[in-house]
């Protein structure tokens, strides 16, 4: 059994239900994911119980070359008798961070595809040299505990079996199988700096430490998950001293305990955020944050204010969203004209539930109902001229792939709009939230 198909076995094999798994593969054309469907195809024939989707996204920026990329991998699922999903995406090359929205369109396509067809995991190609080229790129980009930890193997419902097999070892069992793959002309460019790190620090880094820069990045990377477990527990047990209850939030002495510095104070209000609100700002953003000066401080996320009084600061978030249930009801094709911004109308079959009403969050993006593409949410409620106070208190109704379906009192999404050939109708509500 070759090196890469016995890692990967080793980690399906650890999954609970693994002779019946259900994954959907998103599966590029290149060597890495052509190796990972072959190794599903091997893993099928023993487990035949397995249910096995296979996704690709055809981006649109390289005519020709896109279309035999798409073929390649539909060529590939239905022969593997897996079932192909194919999806084209339209959004300009030249858009912002081209790569970031990409990734970003893959993963709420693969969440609805799995959320439609029961499936359990998301499983993407990324090897070890993947690992390392990730590491490098936050080193120097956003340098953080989090961000500089390993990537893992599962990651809630994301699985990565390659995550320990090299490119050397997938290319390697790719001649074995004789597999085709495709060559992505834009990998040989240096238009992005991932491309960048590979092409031109990887080789120098090899030069200079040959065999050693690796396993060193790697010891680096396991010792910054142990800091990050440590900081964790140390953050825990002061958490009863050092953090009291206010309404709709928590305080935190900030002077009491020479411990807690800036960095460990900022670590344990992290924890704080995400335990109460499930917000996430890690904890590089929050040292900056709690630096800054209180004039210069930025807006915090998902809803949440400040204020400071002595030797505290005060975080709370103000309770008119979460004051508030979201209510689902079916309408009838007579009643579908009845809809507007506070009560909107939508086709139900584009729907992904459970429906969760939130706030904004950092690098938010919506289509509101009418544009051709999405825009950044807080664009959108500056065009709408939204006071900046209001911003962080308007409900953002989202998917189960976290996709906002509608920014309550303003709009809809454009993709969940109901057209000349919707079956179902559904309107959605707000109303206050019933106590006791």
């Amino acid at each position: 059994m070759h090196l890469a198909y016995q890692s990967f076995c080793s980690v399906l094999q650890s999954l609970p239900g693994s002779d019946s798994l259900r994954a959907i593969l998103s599966v590029s054309g290149g060597v890495d994911s052509m190796v990972l469907l072959e190794c599903f195809r091997l893993w099928a024939v023993d487990h035949p119980q397995s249910v096995i989707h296979v996704f690709h996204l055809n981006h649109l920026t390289r005519p020709g070359e896109n279309e035999q990329e798409e073929a390649l991998v539909r060529n590939a699922a239905e022969g593997a008798q897996f079932i192909f999903h194919g999806f084209r995406w339209t959004q300009p090359s030249t858009a912002g961070n081209f790569q970031a929205s990409a990734r970003e369109e893959r993963y709420r396509l693969l969440n609805q595809i799995a959320a439609e067809e029961n499936l359990d995991w998301l499983v993407t190609a990324h090897h070890r040299d993947d690992a390392i080229e990730t590491l490098l790129y936050r080193l120097f980009t956003g340098p953080s505990l989090s961000n500089l930890a390993p990537i893992p193997v599962t990651d809630q419902n994301r699985l990565r079996p390659l995550r320990s097999v090299s490119r050397s070892e997938i290319l390697s069992f790719a001649i074995r199988q004789r597999l085709t793959w495709a060559e992505d002309s834009s990998n040989q460019t240096d238009d992005y700096t991932r491309n960048r790190i590979r092409r031109s620090l990887i080789p120098l880094l090899e030069s200079l430490f040959p065999d050693r820069w690796i396993p060193s990045l790697e010891t680096l990377s396991s010792q910054t998950q142990e800091c990050q477990l440590l900081l964790h527990n140390l953050a825990e047990s002061g958490r009863s001293e050092w953090i009291s209850e206010v309404p709709n939030g928590f305080k935190i002495d900030i002077t009491g305990n020479s411990v807690y510095n800036d960095f460990l104070l900022s670590v344990l209000i992290g924890e704080e955020f995400h335990t109460r609100w499930a917000s996430q700002p890690g904890p590089g953003w929050l040292l900056r944050w709690l630096r800054a000066s209180d004039t210069t401080k930025p807006g915090l996320p998902d809803g949440i204010r400040w204020k400071k009084r002595d030797s505290f600061i005060i975080f709370f978030r103000p309770r008119f969203g979460d004051q508030q249930d979201l209510v689902t009801e079916p309408v009838g094709e007579t009643d579908r004209l009845s809809g507007n911004d506070d009560t909107p109308v939508l086709d139900a079959d584009r729907l992904f539930h459970p429906l969760k009403v939130t706030f904004r969050r950092a690098g938010d993006r919506f289509q509101p109902l009418g544009f051709d593409r999405e825009i950044g949410l807080s664009d959108f409620l500056i065009n709408r001229k939204v006071p900046v106070w209001q911003r962080d208190t308007i409900p953002v109704i989202r998917d189960r792939s976290g996709k906002i379906i509608w920014v309550a009192g303003l709009a809809i999404s454009e993709q969940v709009k109901w057209t000349s050939h919707t079956n179902n109708w559904i309107r959605l509500r707000l109303v206050p939230r019933s106590v006791g």
